[in-house]
């Protein structure tokens, strides 16, 4: 099953109607489903977000899990989607990085979390990146309870930060635009469930860590590169 994660009912709208979800019986959160599908909202936060993530995640051992949502860019377009490959957490100065092995639709960038809505562009630490308030709560979350290649944050532009009021209707707007390029990511990530690694490749890994004697960090380390070489040659056999 594939889950995904909101902060606010409007960033969910456009799956629920167009994966026709059905809400589910749960006292704690609002959860809708369908055999394929999984969705959950949160509320505005990083804390509210790290909450809803965990929970579903126990109940849902997903094949992906993403955080889709709105946030806020001073030098991109309203409108444009992007998958983050850096998150940074504003209070801790602490950053996370997403497995991103195989080629997308999406455009990349990274993103910083406040835990506040920031209204004033000299408290934004560079222009480049995107803004919200719940990207590293999802991402601590979901790393602490599934796997890092299963874990993806999509977001769109909705505003420039210090622009004013945002509306319900153009936020509806946009995230209604954005998901078809969200829909093409999701059916078109593949993850062998427990299989990322053949026993062949494990033959390969294991004789590769007796002959070279490496830290349990470096094996990791090396087991990423070699994920990464095996994804990269089975797409450059496609074209």
């Amino acid at each position: 099953m594939k889950v995904i994660v909101t902060a606010i009912f409007i960033e969910a709208k456009a799956f629920i109607e167009k994966y026709k979800l059905k809400i589910a019986p749960d006292k704690f959160f609002k959860i809708y489903q369908n055999d394929d599908y999984s969705l959950i909202i949160s509320g505005v936060g990083k804390v509210k977000m790290a909450m809803a993530t965990s929970y579903i995640l126990h109940k849902i051992n997903p094949s992906i899990i993403i955080n889709f949502g709105i946030s806020a860019s001073l030098s991109h377009n309203i409108g444009d989607v992007f998958l983050i490959n850096k998150i940074t957490d504003f209070s801790s100065n602490r950053s996370y990085y997403p497995d991103i092995l195989r080629k997308h639709n999406l455009q990349e960038c990274d993103i910083i979390t406040y835990d506040t809505p920031q209204t004033n562009d000299k408290n934004i630490l560079n222009k480049n990146h995107l803004i919200d308030m719940e990207a590293s709560g999802f991402f601590q979350s979901a790393f602490h309870f599934t796997s890092l290649h299963k874990i993806a944050i999509i977001k769109v532009i909705s505003d420039n930060a210090n622009k004013g009021t945002l509306i319900k209707t153009l936020i509806e707007e946009i995230c209604l635009n954005a998901f078809d390029k969200v829909d093409y990511f999701l059916k078109n990530y593949i993850v062998i469930e427990n299989e990322l690694f053949s026993k062949e490749d494990m033959k390969k890994i294991n004789h590769h860590f007796e002959t070279n004697h490496l830290s349990a960090t470096n094996k990791e380390i090396y087991k990423k590169k070699y994920l990464y070489e095996k994804f990269k040659k089975e797409e450059s056999l496609k074209i």
